[in-house]
């Protein structure tokens, strides 16, 4: 009687293969990951750019002005903004959004956010009250004008 069995060698060879293809498919799943929470952000600051004219029509300005990068201020302090902001701050990792607004009188007339993207850490993503969206501004203020720069 013959007995056919596996020898240890052909067992390794086996395992070692199926942990090479676990890794690829774990690799891309990780990138998948990171630009599903990268469209989250994106889809969070176009809520933002809607709440942000709601809270227009309510008040007839974007509140206090906020020079300081400080997400908690003036515009930035609605509920419904907030929210967003700290959702994309959440999805990023924490890196920090920075939030500005400004105007010419004492209440500002434009904002900007931006927000660092996951997949890529040197990256954000950026919009204003001009309407601009794009990918690698940050939010400043020029003069009396916050946008993305």
């Amino acid at each position: 009687m013959y007995n056919r069995a596996f020898t240890i060698i052909e067992l390794l060879i086996t395992i070692s293969i199926i942990g090479a293809l676990a890794s690829i498919v774990l690799g891309a799943i990780g990138s998948a990951k990171d630009k599903a929470a990268d469209t989250a952000i994106k889809g969070n600051l176009d809520n933002i750019r809607s709440q942000a004219y709601i809270y227009f029509a309510e008040n007839g300005d974007f509140g206090a002005k906020v020079e300081s990068s400080d997400c908690t201020l003036g515009l930035f302090a609605d509920s419904v903004i907030s929210s967003a902001v700290a959702d994309s701050v959440a999805k990023n990792g924490g890196e920090e959004a920075d939030c500005v607004s400004s105007g010419s009188g004492s209440n500002a007339d434009s904002w900007a956010i931006s927000v660092p993207l996951k997949s890529d850490t040197g990256d954000t993503w950026c919009i204003d009250s001009e309407g601009i969206a794009v990918q690698s501004g940050i939010a400043g203020v020029t003069g009396t004008t916050a946008s993305c720069e």
